[in-house]
């Protein structure tokens, strides 16, 4: 069995040849610099030049083109990105033909690094970092879940770490050139090129995958705990110089080593939950993103970092899960604690619902050392008052008779 990935590019490949600096692509894009090579084409930076706004240009190689397999799912890349809309997901604008005949399409222009390159950097991150990272790419899968689609190529190098405005990190899921889209005739989304050939990564593949047995959003949440994983130790739980040792390890029936083996502040929590994602028996896994999203939270409970910007409401909502009560999300600066925490579950978040709000002041014209009355005292008095007044007009009437 072999692997196709889109990481290394062909040596051979002369990509100033597709699109180079200056370079004006059907009037409107004009190419500004490089952003990434890989296997299956180039990503450039780009002006709209009508709306003097940078965008990314993903464009297939010339030698894919003529690739009928290669061209359909480099399309259907872009056809499935566009129908997702969410933050956590780098978004596609349109789509294009350059004059050689190699299809393109627009994306959202993105600054930062994906994880893969800040691991090369960092060795490994903090463990709420990690842990917030990961549950933010959860909320984006959450919505290529709910559209029935399937990632497949979960990995560091395709979680995207960059900027919102208030400055804070958002992780962006790339690459969906290997998803699934489960509503779809095996013929249009199967992941197989040829005779033993698979596409993806088998570090980050499920067992089911590497199998080729059935896969459903299961084989991501296995993915998403191997990267966890490795952002917080440096390295996946299954690695070897050699893929066929890898899908030996993967498939074989010895569990990873457990994380605190590679790194003891590890919370023991924060182990099961990964070991719960990892687990090769599907039934036994985490069976969906909201579910893991709610065990790594629930395993660094004292760090706000970790929950920064997450909504565990909007996750479950995402999969149809029912809506829960509306939680704002958290802030770098609120606590983590009580009504207001998402990462909350719902079992306490209905206790902490009842608590009493806080009595609201009033200024009262009367001694403020003398306790107010209840209202149903002062109720109480009214009435009394006004059956007495009736009682003595009653015997009033009956003296004159």
């Amino acid at each position: 069995m072999t692997f196709e990935t889109n990481d290394a590019p062909p040596p051979s490949v002369a990509y100033s040849r597709i699109a180079a600096v200056g370079d004006l692509i059907e009037g409107k894009f004009q190419v500004q610099r490089i952003l990434g090579r890989g296997g299956m084409g180039v990503v450039v930076a780009a002006l709209h030049i009508h709306l003097q706004e940078q965008v990314a240009l993903k464009i297939l190689l010339p030698s894919k083109s003529t690739d009928r397999e290669s061209r359909a799912r480099f399309l259907r890349e872009a056809r499935v990105t566009a129908r997702l809309q969410n933050e956590h997901i780098a978004s596609v604008m349109d789509v294009g033909m350059l004059d050689n005949g190699s299809p393109y399409f627009v994306m959202e222009f993105l600054e930062g690094s994906d994880l893969k390159r800040l691991l090369a950097v960092l060795g490994q991150l903090e463990i709420p970092v990690a842990v917030n990272y990961v549950a933010q790419a959860c909320e984006g899968i959450a919505e290529a879940h709910a559209r029935n689609v399937l990632h497949r190529d979960l990995k560091p190098s395709n979680l995207f770490l960059t900027k919102r405005y208030d400055g804070s990190d958002l992780i962006k899921v790339l690459d969906f050139g290997v998803s699934k889209v489960r509503m779809l005739g095996p013929s249009d989304d199967s992941y197989h090129t040829e005779a033993g050939t698979v596409l993806g990564s088998p570090a980050y593949m499920s067992p089911e995958r590497l199998d080729d047995s059935e896969v459903d959003a299961r084989a991501d949440v296995w993915s998403l705990g191997i990267i966890l994983y490795e952002l917080l130790t440096g390295r996946p739980p299954f690695w070897n110089t050699s893929q066929a040792v890898i899908c030996a390890e993967v498939l074989g029936w010895k569990p990873a080593t457990p994380i605190r083996e590679h790194r003891a502040d590890v919370p023991v929590a924060l182990e099961a939950a990964i070991a719960r994602a990892l687990e090769r028996d599907v039934e036994k896994r985490t069976p969906n993103v909201a579910e893991l999203v709610a065990d790594i939270l629930d395993a660094v409970p004292d760090d706000p970092r970790a929950a920064d910007g997450i909504s565990l409401r909007r996750i479950r909502a995402a999969l149809g899960q029912g809506s829960l009560p509306d939680i704002p999300t958290v802030g770098r600066e609120e606590a983590v604690t009580g009504a207001d925490n998402p990462t909350v579950r719902p079992e306490f978040l209905a206790q902490s619902e009842s608590r009493p709000e806080p009595e609201e002041v009033v200024e009262l014209p009367r001694d403020v050392t003398q306790p107010a009355p209840p209202p149903y005292r002062s109720v109480a008095i009214g009435l009394a008052i006004v059956v007495g007044i009736l009682a003595a007009v009653v015997a009033g009437i009956q003296l004159t008779r």
